[in-house]
């Protein structure tokens, strides 16, 4: 008899948690079935505990109260995965959820079904409503704020006449969109589960609520075209589908592939890869956040995996793509044969947001803190909760981590291999880190060799990855503008670094020596309006243009003297006279931010010799006597600087002296080189001097055996 009842409730169980484990693809039915199987649960049990009772005999008492607690811990259980159930979907569990749940699904689709308080349709009260009367909403798409468009080419498939170009995006709706070139109609739109719990706000549209951000990351693509070997199109390039992959095949054949990644930026710690190989049926492959790596087809996310990743913050840092070679494998052995694989490389992410309500990280410490001695950010003062201050390389295709930088405990940095984590540790990475990384191949082998970034402690990083050992693999900092100076853990020296440097090879005659120019600039583009920090834009000397650094060469204190400091860069911001920062002894040169308030907004890009770049000036209302009558923007500026020298090169006019030009009211864009001399900042136009011209050649490899 309890043999039979535990089967029954084995069966209940596993039948509830099929239905549940579904819920965010089909919430409406999920709440139906879970109520249904719920009330047949407790009925079932009942029904078993009174058959029970008749069966056993003298025994009727103690088999009775067994089955009838297993039935109240059957109903229990049930009843709290309803609840989970719902409240992962954003439900409010006072209402009748299976209503909601449906009037949100209906909402996320694009009707307009009302609010929570005053739903659509033809009954008084949300209990007996119906669905008629709901109509389609107006406005179907959120907010683009933070996500840049990417456009991908399939080429001319089928045998078509025009090129089949779609566009993907994100929206603060909570959408990942695709959407036709040619005549603009979405191909599809993908809501992870993260952001479903917005959908609540963005209904009742409450004015003076927060903005729900939703994937607010921008896409980025890795293509993989191969050529077919036979048919009108034998031995060409450029449609995507025209090969097809055989895994199983001796050898295997690799067909075409497009693998598209994003993170939610403000919207959420999590990362996405998709397979859109074939751009009207998207396949999610994989899941990265702080809870671990969740691949497609998994409820749960690999074993370890959440200690992996869980100093991922924000995911404002966009991914980029690289090529990296492994010469051994997870626990250490040599492998027989180098394994070449693209991986995606990722700064930590944002320590900021809010939790409960309240702001935590450095959206809470900046200058908006009411405590004049919380305005400066301190990432290292939570130590036992590093957030954001790590950086990640993994496989793309898989999400599975091959290597990763974090904070060390102590006071020494270098590499272990524990359990399959390759992990390499340094006591000064305590800042957490925003920014997208600037990837490079310096010796043009198709491999990633080393990266630079900085972090919202002002300090510059640079990692190197000689080889296929990641034992060899180290990450270091280069200089410190920041808070971390001494003396300096002020607002005004609270220098925070969030676009990625701009990196400019510099090689003398024979190449037998030469320089690369970093260039970065500070500013906090999460307190825009910040009116006391004291920005610069910096090009700094990195002389070593080598990858691979020696344990000697790894710098691990503030003090140390092969760490910049700010003081350290040439200030050239009153035009002074600088022949070549090649050929300096310090560390480099400086411009100032003058303004008021002034930071840097873009990262910088370099033609020709010449760097433009933007950057944001707030409202000051002290400098109109506190008299304002009007919404104050702030307004943006365009600056362009001589690389190597740092003086003016005229913007629209050759002969301008300034190095910077008023754009607009508002925030600024970003600087996007355009045909000729032309670029582009925001949704302006300008002209840039005529730069010079060199000789260039390049190899490009074709065939199977480029991967």
């Amino acid at each position: 008899c309890t043999a039979n009842y535990n089967n029954a409730i084995t069966a209940c169980t596993n039948n509830f948690n099929t239905t549940t484990a579904g819920c965010a693809a089909t919430r409406n039915s999920d709440i139906e079935t879970c109520n249904a199987n719920n009330s047949s649960c407790t009925n079932g049990c009942n029904s078993n505990a009174s058959t029970c009772g008749l069966a056993c005999g003298a025994d009727a008492g103690s088999c009775t109260n067994l089955c009838t607690g297993n039935s109240n811990s059957c109903n229990s259980t049930c009843s709290a995965q309803l609840g989970s159930c719902q409240a992962a979907c954003g439900v409010d569990t006072t209402r009748t959820g299976d209503t909601e749940v449906k009037e949100l699904l209906l909402y996320a689709r694009g009707f307009d079904v009302g609010t929570l308080a005053n739903p659509k349709g033809s009954g008084s009260t949300p209990a007996t409503k119906t669905d008629s009367g709901i109509g389609s909403r107006p406005w179907m798409m959120g907010a683009v704020l933070h996500s840049r468009p990417v456009a991908i080419n399939y080429g001319k498939s089928g045998g078509a006449a025009n090129d089949d170009v779609r566009v993907v995006f994100g929206s603060a709706d909570g959408y990942l969109r695709m959407v036709n070139d040619r005549t603009g109609v979405e191909s599809w739109g993908f809501m992870p589960q993260a952001v479903m719990k917005n959908l609540k706000s963005l209904r009742d549209n409450v004015p003076g609520s927060a903005l729900p951000y939703g994937v607010d990351g921008s896409p980025i693509v890795l293509i993989r075209d191969r050529a077919p070997t036979t048919g009108t199109n034998a031995g060409k390039f450029g449609i995507i589908g025209d090969v097809v992959g055989n895994p199983s095949a001796n050898p295997p054949v690799e067909g075409d592939r497009v693998l598209l990644f994003f993170g939610l930026r403000r919207g959420g710690s999590a990362y996405y890869a998709m397979d859109i190989t074939d751009p009207d049926a998207p396949q999610l492959l994989w899941k990265l956040s702080p809870e671990g790596l969740t691949r497609a087809g998994q409820t749960a996310p690999d074993a370890g995996s959440a200690t992996q990743f869980a100093a991922l913050g924000l995911a404002f840092s966009t991914p980029q793509l690289g090529r990296i070679q492994l010469s051994v494998d997870a626990a250490g052995a040599a492998l027989a044969t180098p394994r070449t694989q693209s991986v995606l490389i990722f700064g930590g992410g944002y320590n900021g947001g809010r939790v409960g309500g309240a702001k935590v990280g450095k959206d809470l410490n900046n200058s908006r803190n009411a405590v004049a001695t919380a305005r400066v950010g301190r990432d290292d003062g939570e130590g036992s909760a590093d957030r954001g201050n790590a950086l990640f390389m993994v496989d793309a295709a898989s999400g599975q981590l091959l290597w990763r930088s974090v904070r060390s405990a102590g006071t020494t940095a270098g590499y272990t291999l524990s359990n399959g984590t390759r992990s390499y540790a340094h006591p000064m990475l305590v800042d957490s880190i925003p920014s997208d990384l600037t990837v490079l191949d310096t010796d043009n082998d198709g491999l990633t060799d080393r990266l630079y970034v900085g972090d919202t402690g002002g300090r510059l990083w640079r990692a190197d990855f000689p080889g296929g050992q990641p034992s060899a693999w180290t990450m270091t900092p280069i200089a410190s503008v920041g808070r971390h100076n001494s003396g300096n853990s002020t607002l005004a020296n609270d220098r925070r670094i969030f676009f990625a440097p701009d990196v400019v090879p510099v090689r003398n005659a024979g190449n037998t020596q030469g320089t690369d120019l970093v260039l970065f600039g500070t500013g906090d583009r999460e307190d825009p309006l910040n009116l006391v920090t004291q920005n610069s834009f910096y090009v700094l000397r990195d002389t070593d243009i080598v990858s691979g650094k020696a344990a000697g060469e790894i710098v691990l204190t503030e003090e140390a003297s092969a760490l910049a400091q700010h003081s350290d860069f040439v200030d050239t911001t009153n035009g002074t006279a600088l022949t070549d920062v090649t050929s300096l002894t310090q560390a480099g040169y400086r411009v100032n931010y003058t303004r008021t308030g002034e930071k840097h907004f873009s990262a910088s890009v370099t033609l020709g010799g010449i760097s433009t770049f933007t950057s944001y000036v707030p409202p000051d209302a002290s400098a109109a006597g506190g008299r304002v009558c009007a919404p104050q923007e702030g307004n943006s500026r365009l600056y362009a600087v001589a690389t190597r020298t740092g003086q003016a090169r005229g913007i629209n006019n050759s002969t301008q002296t300034d190095r910077d030009i008023p754009l607009a009211d508002g925030l600024p864009g970003e600087v996007n080189p355009l045909a000729g001399t032309q670029q582009a900042a925001g949704a302006l136009i300008y002209a840039i001097p005529a730069v010079d011209k060199y000789r260039a050649s390049w190899r490009e490899r074709l065939g199977e055996t480029q991967k």
